[in-house]
């Protein structure tokens, strides 16, 4: 799976807005989906080629999501905190078929339990092998 920025990178599409074209024809979400995930490959790509980075299904991502936060502890050296795994979510991006347009948007993050399977959220596979040029 892709890192939370490997993720953002790549859905991005080397654009810097919350979305890589308009929202209706690049993504399934709430509007326009009939309250269903669709196939995949069905809206525009963005510029990198990947289709459905937005709506559709939500992508889980390597982070975690933590739900505990302490405002007090040290940011860097060998004192940071570790975070638990008992007080970790997972992290899944990218919107799905029932949420609003505003939800679909490149930068929108959802904390998930770390044991909980759900049908509005799925997986893409990533590869650190460079492609042969």
């Amino acid at each position: 799976m892709p890192t939370e920025a490997e993720w953002e990178y790549a859905a991005r599409g080397g654009q810097s807005g919350a979305y890589y074209g308009p929202v209706s024809t690049i993504a399934w979400f709430t509007e326009n989906s009939s309250g269903a995930p669709h196939v995949v490959g069905t809206k525009e790509p963005n510029a990198y080629g990947l289709y459905d980075m937005l709506g559709n299904v939500s992508e889980w991502v390597l982070d975690r999501y933590y739900n505990r936060y302490d405002v007090t502890s040290p940011a860097v050296g060998a004192n940071v905190e570790q975070p638990l795994v008992s007080n970790a979510e997972t992290v899944a991006r990218g919107g799905f078929w029932d949420s609003d347009a505003a939800s679909v948007r490149v930068s929108h993050r959802a904390a998930h339990e770390n044991d909980d399977a759900q049908p509005i959220v799925g997986v893409r596979c990533a590869s650190d092998h460079e492609r042969a040029r």
